[in-house]
Parts: structure tokens; sequence; C-alpha cells
């Protein structure tokens, strides 16, 4: 059973692409903090605190709610509405919670593998030589193909370089930044001439 709205997900992950790996390390710090998250849960609910309960249902929801994690959103609602009417909140129906919970965290975790695989598997499909003409022939086209593949180009190059190749494209000094490229290119171009 798939507990993840995978094409709303995808639909973030597309609008956000500049910021992607940082809603990634948000899904994973999310992630990160599932367990203690059931851990506090199943003390407020054994003291009977509702008003923490209360909270941390909220929280959970608001939080997987943004990333499509809906059938999470739909339980952790209806249980902070329970513990809002001050019903008591069966075991049964915790542990249902904490399965879709822990399936939710579980189906995100193969997302967040799989955008880190795609994002690698960017690197072989940045096609270097396409990006080394446009700046060769100072194409404004290179500026848009660079923010596309900036993920693949810090991959690329090394750290410093990649800053200074991104500096050079934004002064579009693109000479500069096609010499810089051209070190790591597999097999550069022969000059012409």
């Amino acid at each position: 059973m798939t507990v993840i709205n995978r094409a709303r997900l995808e639909s973030i992950l597309l609008m956000s692409s500049q910021h992607a790996p940082q809603l990634l390390q948000m899904m994973q710090n999310l992630i990160d903090a599932a367990p203690q998250n059931i851990a506090k849960l199943e003390q407020y609910l054994a003291s009977g605190d509702t008003e923490n309960t209360q909270q941390l249902l909220h929280k959970i929801r608001g939080s997987y709610a943004t990333i499509g994690a809906d059938e999470l959103a739909k339980q952790a609602s209806a249980l902070e509405q329970t513990s809002a009417g001050h019903k008591s909140i069966s075991a049964d129906t915790l542990q249902g919670f904490i399965k879709i919970y822990q399936q939710s965290c579980n189906e995100l975790q193969s997302i967040i593998q799989l955008q880190s695989v795609q994002a690698a598997a960017q690197l072989d499909t940045l096609d270097a030589a396409q990006l080394m003409t446009l700046l060769e022939t100072q194409n404004m086209t290179a500026c848009n193909m660079v923010l596309q593949n900036k993920i693949s180009l810090n991959q690329l190059m090394s750290e410093p370089d990649a800053k200074l190749f991104f500096h050079q494209v934004a002064c579009l000094d693109f000479a500069k930044a096609a010499e810089l490229l051209h070190r790591y290119m597999p097999n550069p171009p022969k000059s012409g001439g």
C-alpha cells in the first residue's frame, strides 16, 4: 500500500528544484524524528496529557501533509480531534497510527534514496560538451543550462572550482568559465585553429 501522494511530492520537488537538497534534508529530518515522536506520543497518551498529545499530532499532521503523506495526515487529524474531545485513544488505534507513520517514513526514505540516485545520474546526463559550446559561443542559454545542472556541476568540479565557475557564469565571463569547465571534460575537445 502506498501511503505517499507521489504526484504531489514530485510536483513539490520539481517546483522547488533549486531547493531540492534542502527539501530532501527536511524530509530526512522528519524521518529521523519519527521514533522520538512515537515515544512522546505513547508517553503523552499514557499520562493523559491531552494538550501535548494534540500539539504533537498537529505538528505531525502539518509536516507530513505538506509532503504528500495524506493517510498519515488524515489519521493524525482524526486522533487530534479525538484527543480534543477528551475521548481516549485505544491501543489498537494508536498502533494503527504508528504503523501508518512508519510506512510513511519508509516510503519517504525510499523516495529520498531514489532522488539521490537520480541526482547522481544527472551527472552522467549533463551534456558538458553542449555547455562548453554554449559558453565558447557566448550563448546566454548557457546560464539556463548551468542553473538546471547546478547539482551535477557541483559534483563534477572541486568545491573551489565550482564556486569560481558559477561566479564566472553569473558575471557572464563565459570564456573563463569555459576554460574552467574544460579541465573537467572527459575527453577535452580540441581547440579550433
